[in-house]
């Protein structure tokens, strides 16, 4: 994005590659933070809503082991839902992640049946939730939802 804004307004360049530069090194302590906090979770398995948490489980070396929603509005059926609490017992998760965007009541009904919580993972944020405005702010705000489920 800088190189672009760079070779649009050359005038501000400078200005923008250290934008640019600083906000790199937010994300890489970000990173770092993450990376820290996940090798100390005791569960790296965990059950979402859906596939939003892919690669950040790819890159955090976390696992996931159900996914609730496989296809955009389609429930799971009920062998599906037996096994997905059966995971997760099995792997003595203590929450299933649903998001504040999607219904969570299938997954309130498998948080039930498995005797745990269900905790809001937030893929999107908003502007108008405080300590979700920015990308760096959502991130943050997952890390301690997760923190609070898997530490």
């Amino acid at each position: 994005m800088a190189t672009v804004l760079c070779a649009m307004d050359d005038r501000h360049a400078d200005h923008y590659r250290r934008q640019a530069d600083a906000y790199i090194k937010k994300l890489a302590e970000l990173d770092h933070e993450i990376r820290l906090a996940v090798s100390n979770f005791a569960v790296k398995k965990y059950v979402a809503f859906h596939s939003a948490w892919d690669y950040f489980a790819k890159r955090y070396g976390l696992e996931p082991v159900g996914i609730i929603e496989t296809a955009p509005g389609r429930n799971p059926t009920p062998r599906r839902i037996e096994q997905i609490i059966a995971d997760i017992k099995k792997h003595h998760i203590r929450a299933v992640f649903a998001e504040p965007q999607l219904n969570p009541k299938v997954a309130e009904v498998i948080a039930k049946e498995a005797g745990v919580r269900v905790l809001l993972l937030d893929p999107m944020g908003a502007p108008a939730i405080q300590g979700r405005r920015t990308y760096l702010e959502l991130m943050r705000y997952n890390l301690n939802v997760l923190k609070e489920a898997m530490q």
